[in-house]
């Protein structure tokens, strides 16, 4: 099979999306499929291939785009006219909206190949919230044949865009079981320089507000109260400013700076070191599809505590795997990331989070669901 996939989030990117489309692109050249990474980026940054999958811009130097999103998505329209005449690909799987997913309205019908949109973005969940929103979701998204979600939320929200409801299907992300395969805690502290003895909380988060991560700041005066010596570690860049200094406020104003450390944003390679050194990693969302992060915790054997929102409830197995609380809940945040600490055994339940990994949330699994999906659009063209 032939398939494009199709992004405006993607290397050197290193995000939730972007990482979506590399590893899932990978799977299915793994299953012998001829698949092609189409990036569109705004900023002309340097393209990215990987070892297996070929990427091409859509607006090579020296085009530049104009400010209107119809103007944007008329002229991606028409480079994707002439690569789909070269290529003819099956599947243009679409990984972002405006204005790629605009662009499909554009290309006019065919029946040599369908259209796919994987709804990632916790954000559309926020767009939709308005009148306004809707209708133009509605609109970016009307010309695809079929659509994909990695969380049911995001599935059940995103229906008003008018595909029927046989044409779409929650599958989730996954993660590589082997890059991020549990690794020796005393090795990974002693490489990181965190005390031995310490009972370590990490935070994989971006500082942005659906990231929730003030909340877990907030928690952590509890926490400490419960457990006199534990340690924070936050991995995240500032993305968002007000919030980054947000979380600051909170961590100076409660004087809880000898418990915190910042690390920034880590590279990916590096995140192993840091889920290889804590006791418990910690989603406290406000919004999520199905997190990344939560399942590179999962894969390395760490328990999580996560919020019931978007799809964290569908990876973590209440009291088996980690803890769920209510979102904005600090209190129930503190007491269940105390109760992990002191009275859960960890190391079972990290063993049952990475037994799920392995079962049901592979790029191999997901690229094989993924398929199975392309097939049933393709066989309800008209013969």
């Amino acid at each position: 099979m032939r398939i494009a996939m199709i992004t405006a989030d993607y290397l050197p990117d290193v995000g939730g999306i972007a990482s979506h489309v590399v590893e899932l692109s990978k799977a299915l050249v793994g299953d012998g499929h001829d698949v092609r990474v189409w990036f569109w980026d705004p900023h002309d940054r340097e393209t990215v291939s990987t070892d297996t999958v070929p990427t091409e811009r859509l607006y090579p130097q020296p085009y530049r785009l104009g400010p209107s999103v119809i103007r944007q998505s008329r002229g991606l329209a028409a480079t994707l006219r002439a690569k789909i005449a070269q290529w003819r690909p099956e599947i243009l799987h679409v990984h972002t909206m405006a204005p790629l997913s605009l662009a499909m309205r554009w290309l006019g019908s065919s029946e040599d190949y369908r259209r796919i949109f994987t709804n990632h973005s916790s954000g559309y969940l926020n767009l939709v919230k308005t009148w306004p929103g809707r209708r133009r979701a509605r609109f970016y998204c009307g010309a695809f044949d079929g659509l994909l979600a990695p969380s049911q939320q995001l599935l059940d929200e995103s229906m008003i865009l008018g595909i029927p409801s046989g044409r779409c299907a929650y599958i989730a992300n996954a993660v590589d079981p082997e890059k991020f395969a549990p690794a020796d805690r005393t090795v990974a502290r002693a490489e990181l320089g965190l005390d031995p003895s310490r009972p370590v909380i990490l935070s994989t988060r971006r500082f942005a507000v659906k990231n929730g991560v003030r909340y877990l700041a907030e928690a952590l005066g509890l926490i400490r109260q419960a457990i006199p010596d534990v340690l924070c570690v936050f991995c995240g860049d500032a993305c968002d400013e007000q919030e980054w200094h947000a979380v600051q406020a909170i961590v100076e104003g409660r004087k809880l700076s000898d418990c915190v450390r910042f690390e920034g944003a880590v590279p990916n390679d590096r995140i192993r070191r840091y889920l290889a050194a804590c006791d418990v990693v910690v989603l406290p969302s406000l919004m999520e599809a199905t997190s990344i992060s939560g399942l590179e915790a999962m894969s390395a054997a760490r328990p999580l505590v996560g919020t019931r929102v978007g799809g964290i409830p569908d990876l973590i197995v209440d009291g088996r795997t980690g803890v769920l609380v209510e979102p904005r809940d600090v209190v129930g945040l503190a007491e269940a990331i105390v109760r992990v600490l002191r009275d859960c055994d960890r190391e079972a339940m990290g063993q049952a989070a990475r037994h799920r990994v392995l079962e049901e949330f592979t790029w191999q699994r997901v690229a094989e669901r993924t398929l199975e999906f392309y097939r049933g659009i393709l066989d309800k063209r008209p013969k």
